[in-house]
């Protein structure tokens, strides 16, 4: 889970960072569920930004481009 400048990333490259987000998210929740992690809550957070952030830029990628 690497900090990445989303800003600058065209529209597929978005669609491929959800894609990522989305498999730490279930990966981080299953952690949670388990107990194993007591960072998992915290970094679940984060990636959940992280997903309403590449929503953001995604309908304004359409926005403009539409």
């Amino acid at each position: 889970m690497a900090r990445t400048d989303m800003s600058k990333m065209g529209a597929a490259d978005l669609k491929a960072r959800l894609a990522e987000l989305l498999a730490d998210r279930v990966r981080l929740s299953a952690k949670v569920q388990a107990g194993t992690d007591q960072k998992a809550a915290e970094l679940r957070r984060a990636v959940r930004k992280g997903i309403a952030r590449v929503h953001t830029l995604l309908r304004e990628r359409e926005r403009t481009q539409g």
